[in-house]
This record gives structure tokens, sequence and C-alpha cells, in this order.
């Protein structure tokens, strides 16, 4: 398997030769078919997931609700957890030693990102425990047939080309198929220019993507600026205050909204150590409000065109925008790298609300990070 690289893109690496869609779809078809196999061959073991992160704990709400699998507990390498609860299962480590028997009595789930996977596994592997899965693949290999329908309604080749590339990094872990582009959020002709419109930039971090709505902007463009978090905000603000001066903006061109965006108007709580995730209410260590896109927008001119990149809440997000997507149909690009679920089910509920969206993806970045769903009708 190869490690993830998030390097940036390069034009010199963009225009690498394309796979044949129809190899790189069975490719990707045999795979998954794989990973069920696996995942079949741990029924009837006690299951453990590695490591213990707020990503493996929503991973084992995942196994739990949606698979019936139920842990026996944690694994971390972190001395600090030995003995915590997690989920309501202990936190242990290198169970392996008390238990000369655990390589036949365990599977491992392992819930994290590709390069962290690399290291786990090379860990256990080393140690004699061989029957792990990566919790990416597990979800994947398991939500391909929806996957398949999601690739015959996209809008061209190219586009077949990546969201399958980005499959098939999930599901292996090798980015050899990922074609990667500069320009995002404008990579697709639909989104090269944007004349007087009106946008919301969901998970506006410290304002580049702000930046780039005003260079590519033409007439008048607003951008409502989401973002929760205190410490990027600050950046945020004076990265405004210049563009502002710059461009000879007026001070209305750019607004600032110090709050996330989900399915209602609530406070949340949010985790530090992940700097714009929403979490379940109770989970987070900071308070922070949220809106719906239908609220905020409910006296105000309706947004034309919708970004977002909020650490895996696009869902919550679109449910409370339903309204203004049903009745506007805003041009979007959206964000579905964050988990395997995000790259069938925003599409599929984007398609079941207003069908007659197209439908366009795009790589930018050299693993499946970074993977944009573009939607215009």
């Amino acid at each position: 398997m190869a490690l993830y690289n998030r390097l940036s893109c390069r034009k010199d690496i963009i225009m690498m030769s394309r796979p044949n869609v129809e190899k790189l779809y069975t490719l990707c078809e045999r795979e998954s078919y794989q990973i069920l196999r696996r995942a079949e061959s741990l029924k009837g073991k006690k299951i453990a997931l590695f490591p213990a992160g707020p990503t493996a704990q929503s991973f084992y709400y995942t196994l739990l609700n949606d698979y019936g699998v139920e842990a026996e507990f944690f694994i971390d390498n972190d001395p600090a957890l030995e003995g915590k609860i997690v989920c309501g299962k202990p936190v242990r480590m290198k169970p392996w030693e008390l238990d000369p028997n655990f390589n036949d009595e365990y599977g491992i789930y392992i819930p994290t990102a590709a390069r962290y996977y690399m290291q786990i596994a090379a860990q256990l592997e080393e140690l004699g425990v061989t029957r792990i899965i990566h919790a990416h693949a597990f979800s994947a290999g398991h939500l391909w047939e929806r996957y398949k329908q999601i690739f015959e309604n996209l809008d061209d080749e190219q586009s077949k080309q990546a969201y399958l590339g980005a499959i098939y990094s999930l599901l292996t872990g090798d980015n050899s198929y990922i074609q990667c582009e500069n320009e995002q959020y404008f990579a697709h002709r639909k989104f090269e220019s944007n004349l007087n419109e009106i946008v919301v930039d969901a998970g506006a971090y410290i304002g580049d993507t702000v930046e780039e709505y005003i260079k590519h902007g033409q007439g008048k463009v607003i951008i409502y600026a989401f973002e929760p978090y205190a410490e990027v905000l600050e950046k945020l603000e004076v990265r405004t205050k210049v563009l502002k001066s710059q461009w000879q903006l007026d001070d209305d061109c750019i607004v600032i909204i110090p709050a996330g965006v989900g399915a209602e108007t609530k406070m949340l709580r949010f985790s530090k150590g992940n700097i714009v995730a929403l979490t379940p209410d109770g989970l987070g260590d900071r308070e922070l409000q949220v809106y719906s896109l239908d609220d905020y927008f409910k006296e105000k001119e309706p947004f034309t065109m919708l970004k977002s990149d909020i650490e895996g809440g696009e869902m919550d997000m679109l449910i409370g925008a339903e309204t203004m997507i049903k009745k506007h149909k805003p041009k979007m690009a959206l964000s579905i790298y964050h988990s395997p679920e995000d790259f069938a089910e925003i599409p599929e509920y984007i398609k079941s609300i207003v069908p007659e969206y197209s439908m366009a993806v795009r790589n930018h970045s050299n693993d499946y990070g970074d993977t944009i769903l573009y939607c215009w009708c």
C-alpha cells in the first residue's frame, strides 16, 4: 500500500496519463469484494479498535449501529490512556502480550488516516498480529454498490476517473490513479468565474478561499464567511481587512460569521483538537453557535454559491439548507472526502432533493483528500 502524500498539486504532475475508466472500475470492484471477504473472515472473532482517538470512536458507532459489530476494547500506544473508558469500552496497551492466543481470537479494525494505518499495521505485523483491516477500506467496500450508482450519474469521463481514483485510494491506500488538479473550488468550467454571486464559504478558515472568490468574481460578489474557531477568526479578520483595502471593496462584500453551519440553529460543542469539527452535544470541549442556512438566510437575499469544507459536517449543513437548495438551486462545491460515507451520502442526498442537479468530481491533492463534488443546474 502507498502512503498518502498530501503535497499540493504541481503543474508538472497534473497531466499524468489517465487510466482506462473501465479498467479502474474493475479494479475498484475487485478490491471491494476482497475487503468484504476479509471482513467476513473476522466474523466470530473478538474485535478491538486501534487507536482510541475521535476517528476510532466515530467508526465504532458506525460499526456497532450499521453492522452490529461490538468491540471488546480499544488499543492505543499512549500510556496516558491505559485503563480509560472510551465509548463504554476500556483502552488497553499491548493486549497481545497478555494473551498468547490473541491473533487467533481477535480481529483489529484500524480507523485512522492511511499514513498512520501503515505505521500501526507494521507494528502489529512485526508482532505476528495479522487479522487487521483498515476502517476506511471496510466502509468503502460495503458502499461499493452505492458508489456505482453515483459513478453512472457523473457529468463527464474526467469526473468518473476522479471519483474512482478516490474510491480506489480509500480501498487500498494506493494513490496511483488520483488526478490532482489546481484551482480547488474553481476547477470545473461552470465554476471558473462568478458573476454577481452571493457566496457562502462554510469553513472559511483563514480566508484563502475568500480571497480566491474575490479574484474570480465579476460584478459584485458578496461572501458570507462562516468560521467557528476563535484562533482562526483573528487571522480571517486580518486577511479580509487587507482584501477590502487592496480591492477597494465595500464593507458588506465580506461578512464574517463567527459560527458553524449545521442541520438546525442551536449551540453545539466542538473539539479544540480538530479545528472546525463539530461533534454531537456533550462530546466537545468548547461551545459555539451553529446556524441552519435556511434560518440564516430567511430574511436575506438567497445565496447563489455554496462552498464547504467543514470536517465532515457537510450532510448536516445540506439538511439545514434544504429549503434554499430546493428553491434557488445554488451552485455548490462540496468536500466529500472526510469519510467513505460522504462519497455516497452527499451526492445521493442532493439528487434526492433536486434531481436535475448535474454533478462533477475533481481531485485537488495527491490522495483522496480534497476531493470536491461540483453541482449545478
